[in-house]
């Protein structure tokens, strides 16, 4: 018999991380509609993540990163219990995926030998293309597990490049030291008074670069002319600079509280911000129209 005060903790690691994310979210007072908006997500998928369950979601693959996502906005540290419950939600996903390419080589076996008792033999060609199916989906699933082990630990910061790293024709440059390598490095810790952090005091502004500033937490996701994705969140005391001549889409979260510059002028966004989500979505073609003379 337990006593009418205990209270029974979460039974599986998805639970106990959705209790941690719904009470981080009270703390900052953070409505469920406004983390769905920031985070590009369901409110159905936001009650899944507090609560543990995926039913929101296609597969667990996209729960863990709606988890990761959502981990970075509120800014949970990178300490225990969270590592350890992250490591075997990756795990149990690894598990998962690799149980589901085992299942389809069984079926495609399965499927090949009731079609064999209806003839006497499979012919050389049969069995080549038997031996190549099979080899390729057992192929994708070592894949996928060697590419989960190594990114078992999400949450901690990768190293930066040294900077002698040659690195042509970089998309976005974080405002740091005049030699500091122009790559964006994800983390979740807030900025320190150190030469490899973002600064407090904006640069001057460049006449050719996008210069953004914020006025609170908001979230910016970038895509180059080849097609390559980059994403981060930002706080008041950040600043980012993006040549737009890189860019073929820009996306900025919470653009009400984000002022855009291009040399000593303001550009507005009104236009491009959706109303609802607070959201700003700008085209290769919009940013030329907005960035001309």
């Amino acid at each position: 018999m337990t006593s009418s005060g205990t209270h029974h903790l979460p039974t599986s690691p998805e639970a106990t991380l959705g209790a941690l994310l719904r009470q981080a979210r009270d703390q900052k007072t953070f409505g469920v509609p406004e983390v769905a908006r920031a985070l590009i997500l369901s409110i159905a998928q936001v009650n899944g993540l507090e609560s543990g369950l995926l039913t929101a979601f296609h597969n667990r693959t996209y729960y863990l990163r709606a988890l990761k996502k959502y981990m970075t906005y509120l800014g949970l540290p990178e300490q225990e219990p969270m590592i350890s419950l992250l490591a075997e939600v990756e795990i149990q996903a690894t598990e998962q995926t690799t149980h589901t390419n085992q299942n389809e080589v069984s079926l495609l076996v399965g499927s090949v030998l009731r079609h064999s008792t209806t003839a006497p033999l499979l012919s050389t060609g049969r069995l080549r293309f038997l031996a190549l199916m099979i080899a390729i989906v057992l192929g994708i699933g070592i894949i996928v597990v060697m590419s989960s082990e190594k990114t078992s630990a999400p949450l901690v910061s990768q190293p930066e490049p040294q900077p002698d790293s040659a690195v042509p024709h970089p998309v976005a440059t974080e405002s740091a030291t005049a030699h500091s390598p122009p790559q964006t490095v994800e983390t979740n810790q807030k900025p320190a008074p150190a030469d490899d952090q973002l600064p407090i005091a904006a640069p001057a502004l460049n006449a050719k670069m996008l210069v953004l500033k914020f006025a609170a937490t908001s979230w910016v996701q970038f895509a180059d002319q080849r097609g390559k994705r980059s994403e981060k969140t930002y706080t008041p005391t950040d600043t980012l600079e993006i040549d737009p001549l890189n860019l073929s889409l820009l996306v900025i979260g919470n653009a009400p509280a984000t002022s855009v510059y291009l040399g000593e002028s303001r550009l507005d966004l009104g236009k491009y911000i959706n109303t609802s989500s607070g959201v700003a979505r700008l085209s290769q073609q919009d940013l030329q129209v907005l960035t001309s003379p």
